[in-house]
């Protein structure tokens, strides 16, 4: 088998992912939960996100990250911008 460097890249994002993501909830569960385009589709994520064992890693990975876009840790955008204001 011979890989190449869109492969590489693809391993090396694997690797570089915080050690917690395997274990959760979302895991496995596909990117189009965490851009939804319904107010359904949207609390049906934060439905997972709600029971997660790694919730409170996941959102401070992404409070610490403004660049992070969708749903994570069953906050938005704006829920994570508005927490950062509030920390800041």
């Amino acid at each position: 088998m011979d890989l190449t460097a869109d492969d590489y890249a693809n391993i090396s994002d694997i690797a570089m992912r915080p050690t917690w993501q395997r274990r959760a909830a979302c895991k496995g569960k596909g990117t189009d939960w965490w851009f939804p385009t319904s107010i359904e589709a949207a609390k049906a994520a934060r439905a997972i996100c709600r029971d997660c064992r790694v919730q409170h890693q996941c959102l401070a990975y992404a409070v610490s990250s403004p660049e992070l876009v969708g749903i994570w840790a069953g906050t938005d955008a704006t829920e994570r911008r508005r927490l950062r204001r509030v920390s800041a």
